[in-house]
């Protein structure tokens, strides 16, 4: 649904944060990016990726990158504990987390208790500048 919203309204707003709109064609390519990241990394179809985000545009296109990808998303609360962060992350077998630069000490406060192997960190300020191509 996502792509035949894309195909039939690109130019249009799908998010705006901070004032900043971001059209669905940008949310396309951005979530592609991350996508093909995370294939490069390695993951396969059904593997899990966690998405320790804020309600911030990287939570959106990191859910749509993990559908493109083929893998499945697991929301991890940043009202967890570290305990309680661990429990699900060893549960689900998460292998990648997609994070903000605000939460990451979070991530590194549990990460000997798991076994997840790689962290992508997200900035807050993400998309309130005009050049986003560095993004992903």
């Amino acid at each position: 649904m996502f792509a035949e919203t894309v195909k039939k309204y690109p130019e249009k707003t799908a998010l705006i944060y901070l004032g900043v709109k971001i059209t669905f064609r940008e949310v396309d390519a951005f979530s592609d990016r991350l996508a093909n990241y995370i294939l490069k990394y390695g993951l396969k179809k059904n593997d899990v990726v966690g998405l320790h985000l804020p309600n911030v545009p990287a939570h959106y296109l990191g859910v749509i990158a993990v559908q493109k990808a083929g893998c499945v998303s697991t929301g991890l609360s940043p009202l967890l504990t570290p305990t309680e962060m661990a429990h699900q992350l060893n549960d689900s077998g998460t292998k990648l987390i997609i994070t903000a630069d605000v939460l990451f000490d979070k991530i590194v406060e549990m990460a000997d208790k798991t076994s997840f192997s790689t962290v992508v960190v997200s900035e807050i300020a993400d998309f309130l500048c005009q050049r986003t191509d560095r993004l992903f």
